[in-house]
């Protein structure tokens, strides 16, 4: 269950927040309760990853996987560019999140 939770946390949140971009600053009910509901599911699930894996990871994870996810959909849509500048910032992300659990090692 331990990474359960934060790749459920993520999931939820990328889910919301696209669900909210499709509201229209909360003019359409649906996606609005949608995105409301699923960042609710999304920060419980947070707080079960904090109490399993501690802060560091299991925060650092959803933060740059979640981030990460949002770009990589919205770039894979028209609308976004996929420049090398985003693509590179994205595998900093990656890197760094990557690099966080094997530096905590002793």
């Amino acid at each position: 269950m331990s990474w359960g939770a934060p790749f459920g946390a993520i999931a939820l949140d990328v889910a919301a927040t696209f669900a909210l971009s499709a509201s229209h600053g909360f003019r359409d009910v649906r996606p609005s309760v949608l995105g409301v509901a699923a960042f609710l599911g999304s920060i419980y699930l947070v707080g079960l990853a904090l109490a399993a894996l501690g802060p560091s990871v299991s925060y650092a994870v959803f933060g740059a996987v979640g981030t990460t996810s949002v770009a990589v959909i919205a770039m894979a849509w028209p609308g976004e560019p996929a420049t090398w500048g985003r693509v590179g910032a994205l595998s900093l992300i990656v890197l760094g999140v990557t690099l966080l659990p094997i530096a905590g090692r002793h």
